[in-house]
C-alpha cells in the first residue's frame, strides 16, 4: 500500500459485500465522531452478537524508526489539546 507515493505496509484488494455496503452507508453521514452501530443493523450479516465500534476522524502518522510509529488524533477545533495517541512498537 502506498500513501502519498511512499510504501508503507501491505493490503489486499477485495470486493465490497453487502456487510461492507451497510456499515459505509449508515456511517456516510459522519464526519467526525465516535459511536457504536447497534446489533440490530449488522445481526444478519455478522456472526456476532455484539455491536460494531467505531471512531471516525483525522490521525498524523509519526515513524520513529522501523520497529515504531504512532497515530495522534488530529483536534478539529482550534485547541492545541491531543486527545488520543495509539503508540505501535514491534517486540
Amino acid at each position: 500500500m502506498c500513501i502519498n507515493g511512499r510504501k508503507v505496509g501491505f493490503a489486499a484488494k477485495r470486493k465490497r459485500n453487502d456487510k461492507d455496503r451497510l456499515i459505509l452507508k449508515t456511517m456516510q453521514s459522519t464526519t467526525v465522531g465516535a459511536g457504536v452501530i447497534p446489533a440490530e443493523l449488522t445481526r444478519e450479516f455478522d456472526e456476532g452478537e455484539g455491536e460494531l465500534i467505531y471512531m471516525r476522524a483525522n490521525y498524523e502518522r509519526v515513524v520513529a524508526s522501523g520497529d515504531s510509529e504512532s497515530y495522534h488524533l488530529i483536534n478539529t477545533d482550534a485547541c492545541p489539546d491531543q486527545e488520543l495517541s495509539i503508540f505501535l512498537m514491534r517486540s
